[in-house]
Order: C-alpha cells, then structure tokens, then sequence
C-alpha cells in the first residue's frame, strides 16, 4: 500500500459525509446549485464508494441541465447500490425530462416494486401517463390513502396523483375534493404571505419609475445573446423554450437562477434604489450573468432563460441587456391560475396552494407587467397560448423572426428535439401541438368562486 493510498484511507475514516450533505441540501433550498455540486464532488472524492452521495450529486446535475454528467453519475450509483430506490427515482427523473418516457415509467416502477407505499413515486407516474377508466394504478393509489402507511408528506403527494388520474378520466368533482386537500396541507406547510409580494410588487414599481429609467436607459451590457422566456407559470414558457430550442442556433438552458444570484450580488438592497444609480450598476448586473450563461451554450448564437419570475426582475433585464430578446408568454387567467393550481412545485411557487393567493398573486403580476410595458413594451414580443396552438407556424415564425434568426422547418417539429426539460411540462412539450389544455378551467367552475372573486375583472368568464 502507497503512502497516498494510506493517507486517502486516513482521510475517509475522519471524513463525516452527513454534515457537508446538510450544507449542501440547504444551498438546494435556495437553488443555490453550483455549492452543492462542489459539496457533493468533494464527497464522493474522498468517499468513491458512497452511493447515496452519487446519487445526490446526479440529481443536481440533472437540476443543472447537465444530462451527461448526471447519467454518469447515477450509473455509478446504481452499480454500486442497484437497488436503491433514491437513485431508481432519480433516474426516473433523468429519463422523463429527457423525453424517454417509456424508460421512465420502468423505473417508477421499479421503485414501487421495492417501495410500495412510496407516494412521491406514484406521484411521479401520475403526471407521466394519462389514466383511463378502470386503470388498476388508481386502485393501487386508493389503497394507499386508505393505509395508514403515509405521513402527511407522503399523504400530499398521494393526493396529488389520484387527483391527477381522476382528471384524466373526467371524474372533476372527485379530482377537486383530492387536489384541495393535498393543496391545504402544503399551504399550511409553507405559510406564505402574499401581503409581502404586494408590497415587492410596489417597490419595484417605485424604483422603475420613468425618471430613473431614462437616466440609466442608454447603458447596460450589449452582446447578450440571451432570450427571456416569462410569464405566469403555467402559461406556455415551456413550449415556446422547445421551440426556439429546436432551431440549431438556440440552446435551451431551461429554468436558470443565475439572474436572481447576480441581482443579490450586486444590488444588495433590491428592489429599493441603489445606492449608485449609474449605468454601472446595470453593466455590472449584464455582464456578471451573461458570462455565466455563455459557459452553457458555447456553440449556439442564442441562448434562452426561461424561468417564468424572470418577469418580477424585467427592469432590471432591460436596463442592463438592452439588447436581449424578451417574450412575454400569456395564457388564460383562469387556465393558467387552474394549472399552478394542479401541481405540485418542489421549489418555489409559494402562492400556487391557494385559490385567493393564486389570483391575488395573478393581479399583481398583471399590474407590475401593465407597468413593464409602459416603460420597455418595444424590446418585448408577447404571446399567446392559444394562439400558438391555433396557428402553431405562423406564431413560431414570428418568435424565430424577433430572435432575429432564420426559419428552421424542424421548429415545428420540436416534440422530437433531444434535450432536457426540468420543468412540469416535460412531458407535454414531448408531444405535438394539441388544444386539450384550452379551456381547463370549466368543469372546475362550481370550485373555484374564490379564484374567480380574487382575479376579478381577469376572470375570463
């Protein structure tokens, strides 16, 4: 044995994996990824038969967009545990967003061969297949609830998929009475305050008056070459990202918080005014994000961001990239509030589990966009779900256009693009255009008096 084999050795026997795990789960609270990742290589250096670790590490680089690396890292996984089902799911996880459904709902299965009272799998499955009547997974999952082998976690994600499975087969008053319930024990979960985004709404609406941003508008970083895809989420991002991601100049990045993270470092008091209110600032904030967006499409001319919040911090994407292109994607009120509704969100999208706080929430997303488009309306393209389903072509050429690109057929073909799709809608934008989503709110109507009530003259009723 070599004197750097001992010390390795030395090293594992001292090294306690769990307290840097901890540290790294709470940089993943905060979608904080890159700690993380350095959190878990350092684990799994020291630790290269630790599979949990691997494990872990897979699945941030699947959050990251990193397909390769996470499908390395869930091989080492699985051969050194290949029964564990952490890691099943999360390969689960790699092959749905990668468009393998087929693989996908293998491994759910697989994991509640071994787990069968795992309710996030079932969960899982739900949102991956459509039900039909006498589907035997919806006895499984009735079973389930009727058990007592759920926590309350356990119990949500339960409800969430029969909720989802009795859509699916037209029961939608049955599906509401499961889907409230799984709502209000995250909604007392998480305790959010939707007092506290009117008065950030307010704020950014201060500071972005006309004064300060004529005073700053001719500054900012140029040559971005990033497309902001934003909106309400639930409201299309998804497919208008795979679209313009099929054309071989655009490489989709998916849901990004580098923007957030460069906002928090260099504007510490955001959204109040800053300090410096000069175009450096701006520069700063343009250049930062831009350099860490570059390292993930380095071949293609553009690449697109499309976390739907990016609307919260628009001033600040116009004033410091004024030439990035930003779409602005709307959908119906009621339709996209339903669907916020409808899912479960493991980060983020607080407001989502209630039916007053979802359209409270609509209302003030609505006012600050009224005011976006005062300010900046002619560096934004907006559009519209429903027409992109009605008229699919015509709408994918204007965006390729406003991208100031040349039309591509295969952009009307993106339901075969190979890439990943980390967000609720992999599976949807897997498949052609359809207009099954246009009008989901109605069988809900009787349900939904207080979403109605809260969006007021949105309701599109």
């Amino acid at each position: 044995m070599n004197r750097q084999t001992r010390r390795s050795q030395r090293r594992s026997k001292q090294f306690d994996p769990n307290e840097l795990m901890q540290r790294a789960q709470a940089a993943i609270t905060r979608r904080d990824w890159e700690p993380a990742i350095k959190a878990y290589r350092r684990v799994v250096r020291i630790l290269p038969d630790f599979a949990p670790a691997w494990s872990d590490l897979g699945a941030l680089y699947l959050a990251t967009g990193k397909s390769e690396q996470a499908e390395q890292a869930l091989q080492r996984a699985i051969l050194l545990d290949p029964t564990s089902p952490d890691t099943l799911s999360n390969m689960a996880n790699l092959d749905r967003q990668s468009g393998n459904k087929t693989r996908a709902e293998e491994h759910y299965r697989k994991v509640l061969t071994l787990e069968p009272d795992r309710a996030n799998a079932w969960h899982e499955l739900a949102r991956l297949k459509r039900f039909e009547i006498s589907d035997p997974d919806v006895t499984e999952i009735r079973k389930l609830l009727k058990s007592d082998k759920l926590d309350d976690a356990g119990r949500m994600h339960a409800l969430f998929a029969l909720s989802k499975a009795l859509d699916d087969i037209g029961d939608y008053d049955k599906a509401f009475v499961h889907l409230h319930e799984a709502n209000e024990f995250r909604y007392k979960q998480i305790k959010y305050d939707i007092g506290r985004h009117e008065k950030f709404v307010d704020q950014l609406i201060d500071t972005f008056n006309p004064n300060f941003v004529d005073a700053i508008r001719d500054g900012g970083f140029l040559n971005s070459r990033i497309v902001f895809v934003l909106g309400m989420p639930r409201s299309g991002t998804s497919l208008v990202e795979q679209i313009l991601a099929s054309h071989n100049q655009v490489f989709g990045a998916g849901e990004r918080t580098e923007l957030e993270q460069v906002i928090r470092e260099v504007w510490s008091n955001f959204p109040s005014p800053p300090d410096n209110q000069s175009a450096q600032l701006f520069q700063k904030v343009g250049k930062f994000y831009v350099q860490r967006m570059s390292k993930l499409g380095k071949a293609r001319q553009l690449i697109t961001d499309k976390l739907p919040q990016n609307f919260l911090y628009l001033g600040v994407i116009a004033l410091a990239m004024p030439d990035a292109r930003i779409i602005h994607c709307r959908r119906s009120p009621l339709d996209t509030c339903l669907s916020c509704y409808g899912l479960y969100f493991p980060y983020g999208q607080s407001f989502s589990y209630n039916l007053s706080d979802i359209g409270k929430y609509y209302c003030l997303y609505r006012r600050l966009f009224d005011h976006w488009d005062k300010l900046f309306g002619d560096q934004i393209l907006e559009v519209s779900y429903e027409e992109v389903v009605a008229e699919p072509e015509r709408e994918a050429r204007r965006m390729v256009e406003f991208c100031g690109l040349e039309w591509e057929p295969q952009c009307l073909n993106f339901q075969s693009t190979r890439r990943i799709v980390a967000t609720a809608s992999a599976s949807q934008v897997r498949e052609p255009i359809y207009d099954r989503s246009i009008g989901r709110w109605r069988p809900y109507q009787k349900h939904l008096s207080a979403l109605i009530e809260a969006l007021g003259t949105y309701a599109d009723i």
